[in-house]
């Protein structure tokens, strides 16, 4: 990040020094800003946050400076109308492949704002590629999976709570 930032800036004091005043007076920010970028093509594998934080930054400064020139005028709420669109694209993409969204507790999150529960979609399609698994592996993993849950949330599973009521209920014949 801060290569990218320091490329951009050095880059800029470069082109003022040996460009002429009329040649790309406005452009010569853009090539530096471009200059600067080049820098996600070293970091990769590690850099994903930081350069999705610059870019989140960077729409969010085109946004002001655009309003500010006259561009296209401010939204009211627009906070809130983004906000939906990045809740609508995560969704999207939730949907088309659990896997992309990572973390099991943001894809369980997000399972249990959908109505689905607080499951992880992509343990139910893992065990749906795997027909060759017998039933019995099958059960031994949801035991892990829900034994994990337990320990995770504190909660019982509603299967246990129903089983417990129907027990209780149940005159015993002694």
């Amino acid at each position: 990040m801060t290569g990218a930032i320091g490329t951009s800036w050095a880059s800029i004091c470069l082109f003022n020094h040996l460009l002429p005043r009329t040649f790309l007076p406005t452009k010569r920010w853009f090539l530096g800003g471009f200059l600067g970028g080049l820098w996600a093509f070293l970091e990769r594998t590690s850099g994903r946050a930081n350069f999705l934080y610059s870019a989140r930054l960077s729409v969010d400064s085109l946004w002001k400076v655009g309003i500010k020139r006259g561009w296209w005028k401010g939204v009211r709420n627009g906070d809130v109308y983004v906000f939906v669109v990045a809740l609508m694209v995560i969704n999207a993409v939730y949907e088309v492949d659990p896997k992309a969204v990572s973390g099991g507790v943001v894809r369980k999150g997000l399972g249990f704002l959908r109505g689905e529960g607080w499951v992880d979609r992509t343990l139910a399609v893992a065990e749906n590629e795997n027909e060759n698994e017998t039933e019995t592996e099958l059960a031994e993993e949801a035991e892990i999976v829900e034994e994990r849950e337990r320990k995770a949330t504190g909660f019982e599973p509603v299967e246990a709570v129903e089983e417990t009521a129907q027990e209780e209920q149940e005159p015993n014949p002694t």
